[in-house]
C-alpha cells in the first residue's frame, strides 16, 4: 500500500491499482520494447487518475470538506469528510474531475504540437528506446487515456462521473431513474462490445450494468462519495 500527500490531500494506492493498470496496457506486451512500454503506460495511467481525482478533491476542499483519495483496480474514489454538499456543489465537484482530465489532454496535445514527439508503431514496438521515443510514447498514451477515459467517464452510468452528474441533476427522488439509465446504457454497450469480440470491456460494462440493476450505489466502485467516518 502506497500512501502520500499531494497539496495536503492524502492519497492511498493499493496493489490492485497497479495490476489493473498493467492489464489495461496488456496490448503493449509484445516485441522487444514491451516492458518499457508497459511501464510508461502504467505511469501515464497513474498520472492521469491522480490529476482526475485532484480535480474532485481540490474542488471539494473549497466547500469546507476534507477530501481523501483512494486508487483501486477500476480507477479511484474521492471521499469527503465534513459537511454535506448541496446539489449544486456536488455537481461542481463531480464535474471538476473530468475537467481536470481534459485539461491534461489539452496539455499533452499542446506538447505534441509544439515539440512533435511523434512515434510510429514500428518505432514504439521495435525501435531503440531513446529518450525521444519515451517522451513520444508518454504523450501518445496521455492523449489517448485522457480523451477516451474522459469521454467514457461521462457516460450516464453509476458510479462514473456522468452517472453522478445525472443523479445530482435529477435529485435523490429519481435515484431509480438514474439506475435504470445506467442499466440500459451499460447493458447496451456491453452487448455491442461483446458482439465485436471486446470481451474485457464488455465484461466491465456488464458488471456496471449489474451493479446499477442491484440498486445499491454504495457497492459501486469509484466516484465521489460523502464519507461518514472521522477526518484523516
Amino acid at each position: 500500500m502506497l500512501r502520500f500527500r499531494l497539496f495536503g490531500i492524502p492519497f492511498e494506492i493499493g496493489l490492485y491499482f497497479w495490476i489493473g493498470s498493467a492489464l489495461l496496457g496488456g496490448g503493449f506486451a509484445t516485441g522487444p520494447n514491451s516492458v518499457a512500454l508497459l511501464l510508461i503506460w502504467v505511469a501515464c495511467v497513474f498520472v492521469s487518475i491522480v490529476v482526475h481525482e485532484l480535480g474532485h478533491a481540490l474542488a471539494a476542499r473549497r466547500f469546507g470538506v476534507q477530501p481523501a483519495v483512494e486508487l483501486h483496480a477500476l480507477g479511484g474514489v474521492t471521499r469527503m469528510f465534513g459537511p454535506l454538499l448541496t446539489r449544486g456543489q456536488s455537481l461542481w465537484v463531480t464535474f471538476c474531475g473530468p475537467a481536470a482530465g481534459f485539461g491534461l489532454f489539452l496539455l499533452a496535445f499542446a506538447v505534441s504540437r509544439r515539440f512533435h514527439p511523434g512515434a510510429t508503431d514500428r518505432q514504439l514496438y521495435s525501435g531503440v528506446m531513446t529518450p525521444d521515443l519515451v517522451v513520444g510514447a508518454a504523450v501518445r498514451f496521455l492523449l489517448w487515456i485522457n480523451l477516451i477515459w474522459t469521454c467514457f467517464n461521462l457516460l450516464p452510468i453509476l458510479p462514473l462521473d456522468g452517472g453522478q452528474l445525472l443523479r445530482n441533476t435529477l435529485g435523490p427522488r429519481h435515484q431509480k431513474m438514474t439506475e435504470a439509465v445506467g442499466v440500459f446504457v451499460a447493458g447496451s454497450l456491453a452487448a455491442y462490445l461483446a458482439l465485436r469480440g471486446s470481451w474485457w470491456n464488455a465484461g466491465l460494462l456488464g458488471y456496471l450494468a449489474f451493479l446499477n440493476f442491484q440498486g445499491n450505489p454504495r457497492a459501486l466502485p469509484g466516484g465521489v462519495r460523502q464519507a461518514t467516518g472521522p477526518e484523516r
